[in-house]
């Protein structure tokens, strides 16, 4: 418990939280100044779907970051993306997007559309009756049919009694600006998913990424006694375990290592991993009977894969290959054998003994496929399988020979399979 304990300290006091919302994903971008001089550089995005409250605005990638409010800036926006302007709307200024500019310049701001004509003020589209102040004076209208009609002038033909605001809103102000004459644009309000990916990585905000994971690890430890080795009688025992299945989780730190591609990335992961064994086997004894044998084993370790990864980017599902090298250092190790040796009348003699020693740590060679998917800006959830294969977890030695012959008295490997599902921002 204490063990456990001291670990989770360990790895808390490694992972790097403040980094966890730290890394933000800037895009090309620009100000425009209440003189009316507009910038051109880098905007903080988020894929959230509210309206900005501020603008985090910058000259280039190394510059200090400068925050704007709806009071210090007319507007910002993303180049070929989302146009944000400074509007009074219920008597206080704040950003709202702007969906088509032009004579008529359609806006948003959470579910409500506004207009607003030739400069003349803001008019919030809702259904019943509507009075117009523009120009000349106020008018009044019985529904909002009627006065679309008459703020597109007819141009567009005669709005239904059935128009449909959300559906129907910007069709009919992007064709009355198009009949109009006058310039217009229509903002492109979406992004796709590369642009984003390669956005994140231009600005930094996917060069690091960290997270957590956690999961489950097959273990299957394979020993047999070595052939080769001369002199063993049926003393001679190895425990033969079956595969077993442990709990693993810890913490992960990837790294992007090319400055022309966010496809390499090197990664390394620190985690914790437990298993324990059982074995049971009889054999024939030199006394002419059976000989049960009994083995509890466990370990508990850190494991550290140092890994290099390459990734499919361009969409919101990445899948990724990895491959490398890892070694586990053992924290806590116990090993127990008992024999229950039987001769041919029957008795029973019990003995016991730890004849097999751990090794500090195992090196294995580690391959691996995943998946990850953004959830939302830079938060992605991953789906890995990990293979290792190593040289086993025992000292390939006999601690009863007395001749301390240097032949190895057993051969042993091991295969792993971990299943990962982790969180990286």
């Amino acid at each position: 418990m204490k063990t456990t304990k001291l670990l989770l300290l360990i790895l808390i006091s490694l992972f790097p939280l403040q980094h966890l919302f730290a890394q933000k994903i800037f895009r090309e971008g620009y100000i425009v100044k209440k003189t009316g001089e507009s910038l051109t550089g880098l905007v903080e995005y988020s894929d959230k779907k509210d309206i900005p409250s501020i603008c985090t605005f910058k000259r280039f990638d190394i510059a200090r970051a400068i925050t704007y409010t709806a009071g210090d800036i007319m507007a910002f926006g993303y180049r070929n993306g989302n146009r944000y302007e400074a509007k009074e709307v219920d008597g206080k200024v704040s950003f709202i997007e702007v969906i088509v500019a032009g004579k008529i310049a359609l806006y948003m701001k959470g579910s409500k559309y506004y207009i607003e004509k030739d400069h003349l003020g803001l008019m919030e589209l809702r259904n019943g009756p509507v009075t117009y102040n523009y120009g000349d004076g106020k008018r009044e209208f019985k529904s909002l049919p009627e006065f679309l009609t008459f703020v597109t002038e007819g141009k567009t033909g005669t709005v239904s009694d059935k128009f449909n605001v959300k559906n129907e809103i910007v069709p009919l102000i992007t064709s009355y600006n198009k009949v109009s004459g006058n310039s217009y644009n229509v903002f492109n309000r979406s992004i796709s998913e590369k642009q984003l990916t390669m956005d994140a990585w231009k600005s930094g905000a996917a060069r690091n990424k960290f997270g957590v994971v956690s999961g489950a690890n097959l273990y299957m430890l394979n020993l047999k006694l070595n052939p080769d080795v001369y002199g063993l009688t049926s003393d001679a025992y190895v425990p033969t375990p079956e595969t077993e299945i442990g709990l693993v989780a810890g913490v992960t730190y990837e790294r992007l290592i090319s400055r022309r591609s966010d496809r390499f990335s090197a990664r390394i992961d620190l985690l914790y991993n437990k298993q324990s064994f059982y074995s049971y086997s009889e054999r024939e004894n030199n006394v002419g009977g059976i000989t049960r044998d009994d083995a509890n084993f466990n370990f508990s370790g850190i494991k550290v894969p140092v890994l290099f990864q390459y990734s499919i980017t361009g969409g919101r599902v990445v899948p990724y290959f990895n491959a490398g090298v890892a070694y586990q250092f053992f924290i806590d190790t116990y090993y127990l054998h008992v024999a229950e040796e039987e001769n041919t009348f029957h008795e029973i003699t019990t003995s016991q003994d730890q004849n097999m020693l751990f090794k500090s740590g195992e090196l294995t060679g580690v391959g691996g496929l995943g998946v990850r998917t953004r959830i939302f800006s830079n938060l992605n959830l991953h789906l890995m399988v990990m293979v290792e294969y190593g040289q086993g977890i025992f000292q390939n030695v006999d601690p009863t020979d007395v001749n301390y012959r240097k032949n190895k008295p057993y051969v042993q490997n091991s295969l792993q399979s971990s299943f990962l599902l982790g969180i990286t921002f």
